[in-house]
């Protein structure tokens, strides 16, 4: 008997709680009753069911507004789609329990008045509230039922929207990552021109250093060809002066032959005081012939050792440019292109 009082104590507080909350929501706005008609199936992690269209956001739930614990007659229609329908064929969805209007029947009677135990048999009262406890353990059952798979797909939707945040922050790691990888090969584009562009004046330095040093080294070349040229002009002058005063005895012998030739003819005729000038005369073009001999074969030995310095210079031309081809090979550092051989003095 406790356990039908029992029930009938429920059934009461509940049919109380469902006036007072109709009675709350007489004064907002009213909204469609909630269908799964205005539900559409999406694959998220497998198919659920979401509202259909910008009209399906908030609906009526009536005696299903406890088992969405709102506190007025309305509900989104995403937590309504998601708990109470479940996917159809065609992506349409339908309702996820053929006996909502059996609970639904269930929850109006409990809502209505209870008759008086006073006039009725204590064994059908009893008898009663069992039946009612159990219908109303059996409704408790499908709301938890219905609260579980509302939890797995909260969870489902939970772990796609971690999925695709992750996915997100992977794809905007990745492209921060590019963008950073496209800035330092821009500022290595940039640091290798500066380095090709300072390696250039450095190879430009080293080519001109090196140029220099090639033109000192083959100068002393030049210098020792200038020397010995100058000493074949000296050996020139010497043939040259050799060779006059050659002429000057040779013209000379030649006036004191004239002469001789002369005290020869005067002697013949009978003049014998003149034969020891004559004998004089003779001596000084002996003397005469032999010095012009003597200075034109010295004059011709300076012009031989003239033309043999003045043949041997071109080897200072030859010695000149190989000492500055390889001074100007030594001094250049490894791997610097070399430049044209200077213009040499």
């Amino acid at each position: 008997m406790k356990q039908g009082v029992v029930a009938l104590l429920l059934l009461t507080k509940t049919a109380a709680t469902v006036l007072r909350r109709q009675a709350s929501n007489s004064s907002r706005p009213s909204f469609d009753p909630c269908s799964c008609t205005c539900c559409t199936a999406v694959e998220q992690s497998g198919l659920i069911c979401v509202p259909g269209g910008d009209s399906c956001k908030l609906c009526a739930p009536g005696l299903l507004q406890s088992s969405f614990a709102a506190l007025h007659n309305e509900v989104d229609y995403s937590r309504f789609c998601l708990s109470a329908c479940r996917p159809s064929k065609d992506l349409l969805c339908e309702d996820r329990e053929a006996d909502v209007q059996h609970q639904t029947a269930l929850l109006r009677n409990a809502a209505a008045p209870a008759p008086a135990p006073a006039s009725a048999d204590m064994a059908e009262v009893k008898r009663a509230g069992e039946e009612a406890a159990e219908s109303l353990a059996e409704a408790a059952l499908l709301r938890a039922q219905r609260h579980a798979r509302e939890a797995k797909q909260s969870a489902a939707l939970a772990r796609y929207a971690y999925e695709k945040l992750t996915k997100s922050r992977d794809m905007a790691a990745e492209a921060a990552g590019q963008a950073a990888l496209e800035d330092v090969i821009i500022d290595a584009r940039k640091d290798a021109a500066e380095a090709v562009k300072i390696r250039e004046g450095w190879e430009d330095q080293a080519r001109a250093l090196a140029a220099h040093k090639a033109v000192v080294a083959a100068s002393v070349y030049k210098k020792a060809k200038l020397r010995d040229l100058k000493v074949a002009e000296a050996w020139e002058k010497q043939a040259t002066d050799l060779a006059q005063t050659s002429r000057q005895y040779e013209e000379y012998a030649v006036q004191q032959e004239m002469k001789e030739k002369k005290i020869k003819a005067e002697v013949r005729k009978g003049d014998t005081s003149r034969r020891s000038e004559l004998q004089e005369v003779e001596v000084e073009v002996n003397e005469g012939v032999d010095a012009a001999h003597r200075y034109e074969e010295e004059a011709q030995a300076a012009r031989k050792e003239a033309e043999g310095i003045r043949a041997n210079s071109s080897w200072y031309d030859q010695a000149e440019k190989a000492a500055a081809a390889h001074t100007l090979y030594a001094e250049l550092p490894k791997g610097v292109i070399p430049p044209p051989l200077p213009p040499l003095p």
